[in-house]
């Protein structure tokens, strides 16, 4: 929608008219940006909820809107069963959903990780790279823009190959109008959604040059890991914005119902793939932040120890007040460094998180198995 408005900019500048949007809207030029978080900024709403709510109406509005058209005029000729209508609507309930993360993601959640990761980041080199990675166009960055490219392309290509879900729908081919509006709709939700895993790769980026900064000259932090715990939440936002992305999978284990070992192998990557970053968006960062939080709690409990050995000899040969002050604040400050955790994450839900996704897996391959067995209803 973006990209179309500033289609219309462009054209309108030809003929010397400027175009900045219109009641609704307005062009919001940020490079740093994706086109659908651009749109859902220009909407000329107060305060967040307004825009999250408006912005996913209306990518989503325009996603139900096209299926209800498909079915006013084709209705008579589907095919399909219930099952495979319902993953449709499913996957389709996306775009009421992703459009606002993704805006959410790149306008507060990469923001409040800069910002936090600077205070501990001594290095200002260190701190603009970080700055360019988070707040540059993804096609900036090559070995980012490449898997996005991919993702949209094997997208394209499955809509293409499993010829028969579409033509169940009543489209009869490349000669049909509703083919061509379809395979718009598939490219627009395939670019949207390598959105995120262009995000994704930039988060991860991103975690590993603060992990391997030097941090700024401190001791303790409110927070009890050294001042790393906003990496739990920016982990956490970046999981669960790209997690979404499982509204397709239904969809996507249909595509291969019936399919040929060879031919259900593009759906088993793409699901392999997503399942892969969301489990190294999380684990990753986690793993990494806990090495640097190791070494600098070494460093620091080696640094202190020094200090506290000698508060302790000099209050032993003062026997003052002041001396014995001296020794208890260090020995108290000695205690807090120890008492740091390492793990951004409670051991428990670490234990856990591996045969979860062992259990997708199985679960993946149970109910493959099922669909491929019994007939759609």
């Amino acid at each position: 929608m973006y990209s179309l408005l500033v289609l219309i900019r462009s054209f309108l500048r030809l003929f010397g008219l400027e175009f900045s949007g219109f009641w609704l809207f307005r062009i919001h030029d940020d490079a740093a940006m994706s086109s659908v978080a651009k749109f859902i900024e220009g909407l000329r709403f107060r305060g967040f909820w307004a825009k999250a709510f408006w912005g996913g109406v209306i990518h989503g509005g325009a996603a139900s809107i096209a299926l209800g058209a498909l079915y006013a005029y084709r209705g008579d000729q589907f095919q399909h069963g219930l099952s495979e209508m319902s993953w449709l609507l499913v996957a389709h309930l996306w775009a009421y959903i992703g459009p606002p993360l993704i805006w959410y993601h790149e306008k507060y959640s990469q923001s409040d990780f800069y910002d936090r990761a600077s205070r501990i980041i001594e290095s200002e080199d260190r701190k603009a790279l970080i700055k360019r990675i988070l707040f540059s166009n993804l096609n900036a960055h090559g070995w980012i823009s490449w898997p996005r490219r991919l993702w949209v392309l094997a997208s394209m290509f499955a809509f293409l190959y499993y010829h028969e879900f579409y033509e169940k729908l009543g489209i009869a081919g490349v000669r049909d109008i509703w083919f061509w509006l379809i395979a718009l709709g598939v490219f627009l939700l395939a670019n949207y959604t390598s959105i995120g895993i262009g995000r994704v790769l930039t988060a991860l980026w991103a975690v590993w040059e603060v992990d391997i900064s030097e941090p700024t000259p401190r001791r303790l932090h409110h927070d009890h890991h050294l001042g790393y715990s906003f990496v739990t939440d920016f982990t956490a936002k970046t999981c669960a914005l790209f997690s979404t992305g499982a509204l397709f999978f239904p969809l996507i284990y249909r595509l291969s119902a019936g399919a040929s070992p060879a031919g259900s192998a593009l759906p088993d990557v793409m699901i392999g793939t997503v399942v892969l970053l969301i489990g190294c968006s999380l684990m990753l960062p986690v793993l990494w932040t806990r090495s640097r939080i190791s070494k600098e709690k070494t460093s620091l409990a080696r640094d202190n120890y020094a200090i506290l050995v000698e508060k302790e000899r000099e209050y032993a040969s003062k026997r003052t007040q002041k001396a014995y002050y001296a020794y208890m604040y260090q020995r108290s400050v000695h205690s807090d460094i120890m008492s740091a955790r390492q793990w951004l994450l409670q051991s428990d839900a670490v234990a856990k998180f591996f045969p979860t996704l062992i259990g997708l897996a199985i679960g993946y391959l149970t109910l493959k198995a099922t669909w491929l067995m019994i007939p759609s209803i």
